[in-house]
């Protein structure tokens, strides 16, 4: 959502620009090709800085979790409640490769709207108030 609302504020400040690439001649198709692929990459980047973080946060719960008993004295899993010594680390790559996939093709759907709305100005409309 965050990336059809990011979308839909450029579309917004970049009226005047989209007017000047129509005026000078260029199609609608690059105009709606580039907000498209400007909202892949804003999904692509948002998917490797997710994986990578919860990541490094899944394989690293247990220190995590003796970092945050070392400051503050509370233990977030307390083995009295859950029986464990230290919290077990199961990573399933395809279940990973799937949301990702899942994911991309959301941010590539949320994408299409603002730059389909973005291609269609007409460059008068766009710059009569510039």
């Amino acid at each position: 959502f965050m990336i059809f609302a990011i979308l839909s504020m450029m579309v917004v400040e970049k009226i005047k620009d989209v007017g000047i690439l129509k005026a000078l001649g260029s199609p609608s198709e690059s105009v709606f090709l580039i907000f498209l692929f400007q909202g892949a990459f804003i999904g692509v980047i948002g998917i490797c800085l997710g994986l990578s973080l919860g990541l490094l946060l899944t394989y690293h719960i247990n220190e995590v979790a003796n970092f945050i008993h070392y400051l503050t004295g509370y233990h977030p899993f307390p083995p009295k409640v859950y029986y464990l010594d230290k919290i077990p680390v199961a990573v399933d790559f395809y279940t990973i490769s799937f949301l990702s996939l899942l994911t991309f093709l959301v941010s590539f759907a949320f994408a299409l709207y603002p730059a389909f709305r973005a291609s269609r100005f007409h460059p008068i409309q766009a710059l009569r108030y510039e």
